[in-house]
């Protein structure tokens, strides 16, 4: 992003996922094929947004994707 579009920046570890940060996080690709069939889907976009965002915790989300950091 050019530097002007930038108002601020938050460090999340692990937030680039499903996606990779080349050098920090690799891609989940079963993330990715999990995500197709919720997306797809009114009622399981709903459960998992309760189940995965409205009833957790940052840390919950850091633990849930700290395998995905690359060995430093």
């Amino acid at each position: 992003l050019p530097r002007w579009t930038i108002s601020a920046i938050s460090v999340v570890p692990g937030g680039s996922h499903p996606s990779y940060a080349h050098g920090y996080y690799v891609r989940d690709n079963a993330a990715y094929l999990e995500w197709d069939e919720i997306a797809a889907d009114r009622e399981k976009f709903q459960a998992w947004m309760q189940a995965n965002v409205i009833e957790r915790t940052a840390d919950d989300f850091a633990a849930r994707v700290e395998h995905l950091r690359k060995a430093a």
